[in-house]
């Protein structure tokens, strides 16, 4: 199950070469400059279904960094969320009614997709 905030709990480092790649990050960890990753980008935003709070979201979200009270107050928003893997040529799918199970769903496509593995099944209700 995900924490009450919606931070996971784990990140999946693969190591290519001399490379480090991180592909899903948890909001919690800050470990990565310690170990001399020189940047990290985004895969997805899980972002409101409904259009104007999205784009209020985006543009908000766009003006401040994800540790700010702005992007924290944007994560507690009562709507429904989506997931939106288009910074990895991936689909946007979904109509959660909390955040963390859009999560969870990321985590999942990601996971049979990307890193080609079935994520641990986790409850989120």
């Amino acid at each position: 199950m995900l924490p009450s905030d919606g931070n996971l709990e784990y990140v999946v480092i693969e190591l290519v070469g001399d490379e480090i790649h991180c592909l899903v990050e948890d909001e919690t960890v800050d470990f990565l400059d310690e170990v001399g990753v020189g940047s990290t980008s985004r895969v997805s935003h899980i972002e409101p279904v409904h259009r104007f709070k999205r784009w209020c979201f985006h543009f908000g979200r766009r003006r401040v960094d994800d540790t700010s009270r702005l992007a924290g107050w944007t994560r507690q928003w009562r709507c429904h969320w989506r997931v939106n893997l288009s910074p990895v040529d991936g689909p946007t799918f979904g109509t959660y009614p909390q955040r963390e199970e859009a999560l969870q769903a990321e985590v999942n496509w990601l996971s049979a997709n990307v890193f080609g593995f079935v994520a641990e099944s986790n409850d989120v209700n």
